[in-house]
């Protein structure tokens, strides 16, 4: 896929969506709004595709809407057209449904620090700076930046960070939660991919199997694992015929049982495990597992791989 500022390709399970307008330090005007709006929609069209990687080309993650553009916007048909299109992607960044993670570096300013909270996890780099700059330029905080900053940092800090328009560094970032985690400036990318490679399974609300993509498909050690593998329908599938489902009612998560929340629909289950939670076993290469079986497990696991 070609397009004008913004760079897409696929890696694995992963999509990698760049900001590329690095003249203007990958400032947002009406086309990379379309472009991104582009991008994101194949990601979510692309089966394959499990996860999406936000970054910026250049010295900057993102200065923030293009200026220069908008001061040539003098008619009000001309302004709605560029807010439906910016609204179009800002829609589709909180809605997603798949993960996004941002790997940012550099300016993180104006519009662009929507885009790093818009998303689902944020890593920036050792160099990354975020400035709410909207009222440098005699602007309001647009993009969803009024809606998502208060729900990050809190509505007094919100306020003072919109208001004072001061610089935050990345690690206050980290402090105030807009940033998962801080690595240096040549290690982003890599961290990022390394983060997107990553599954989690999770079940009530809870992780019950984490690990490398690869690993977890090739070798599921949790029961729910197995179960959700074994009802994704196949090119043979005809219906329902063929897959598998699980008993029973999926729990309250408001009042979650006893022990293990999977054990009422576990097929494997005993009465150890309706009595006491399992904690993460670490299985070796970052692949985890909560389940009291799971060691005994391993080849059940695999017979019905």
């Amino acid at each position: 896929m070609e397009l004008e500022t913004v760079l897409y390709r696929v890696e694995g399970p992963v999509a990698v969506i760049s900001l590329n307008r690095t003249k203007a330090m990958n400032s947002l005007n009406k086309q990379i709004f379309a472009d991104l709006t582009t991008a994101f929609n194949a990601a979510k069209d692309d089966a394959a595709v499990r996860c999406v990687v936000m970054n910026g080309e250049g010295r900057a993650f993102c200065a923030g809407g293009d200026i220069a553009e908008m001061k040539t916007i003098n008619t009000a048909p001309a302004f709605f057209d560029f807010m439906t299109v910016a609204g179009e992607f800002t829609t589709l960044l909180n809605t997603f449904p798949k993960p996004v993670i941002a790997a940012a570096h550099g300016a993180i300013a104006g519009a662009g620090t929507s885009l790093v909270m818009g998303a689902d996890i944020a890593l920036v780099a050792d160099n990354a700076m975020f400035i709410v700059a909207f009222g440098q330029v005699g602007l309001i905080p647009d993009c969803a930046c009024h809606y998502l900053l208060p729900r990050v940092v809190g509505p007094n800090r919100a306020k003072e960070l919109m208001l004072t328009q001061r610089a935050v560094k990345a690690d206050e970032m980290l402090t105030l939660g807009i940033a998962n985690k801080v690595v240096p400036a040549d290690q982003l990318m890599e961290e990022a991919m390394k983060l997107a490679n990553k599954i989690a399974i999770m079940y009530l609300g809870k992780i019950v199997e984490f690990g490398p993509a690869e690993d977890i498909f090739r070798h599921p050690r949790h029961p729910y694992t197995r179960a959700l593998f074994d009802s994704i329908p196949t090119l043979t599938t005809h219906g329902m015929e063929g897959l598998r489902t699980l008993e029973g009612q999926i729990p309250s998560p408001i009042n979650p049982p006893a022990g293990c929340a999977f054990h009422q629909r576990c097929p494997y289950a005993t009465e150890a495990c309706a009595k006491v939670a399992p904690q993460p076993l670490d299985l070796g290469g970052g692949h985890t597992v909560s389940c009291l079986r799971s060691t005994e497990l391993e080849e059940a696991l695999k017979e019905t791989n």
